[in-house]
């Protein structure tokens, strides 16, 4: 969960799920949690979750774009977090476009209308 979501006055919105996907590309890369075997135990965790500022430890052997889109996800303060529509002009979102995608080229699967960002 994003840090917003541990905060009393924290407003949760979209870009709580930008810091949850970034959650997700780091269990791929590593078969673990971001926070995995940091903290204690789960209060702790939240606490730190809550109050600190030092982005989940980057996975060893992945690329410097994958690296950048993971620590673009996990900006602290949610409205300098980018959108999806920001996230998706990453180089590491087009190489993986370019790769062997499953959807057409101009697929508008999972894409918002213009301005929802």
């Amino acid at each position: 969960m994003a840090p917003e979501c541990f905060q009393r006055n924290g407003k949760v919105g979209r870009q709580a799920d930008i810091w949850a996907m970034g959650c997700c590309i780091v269990e791929m890369f590593t078969g673990r949690l971001p926070y995995e075997g940091k903290y204690s135990n789960e209060f702790t965790l939240i606490y730190n979750m809550a109050h600190c500022k030092d982005p989940p430890k980057r996975p060893d052997n992945i690329s410097n774009d994958a690296h950048e889109f993971i620590l673009s996800c996990f900006v602290f303060i949610p409205k300098q977090r980018p959108g999806a529509h920001r996230l998706k002009k990453m180089a590491f979102v087009k190489g993986l476009h370019n790769a062997a995608s499953p959807f057409p080229q101009n697929s508008t699967i999972g894409v918002r209308a213009s301005g929802s960002d």
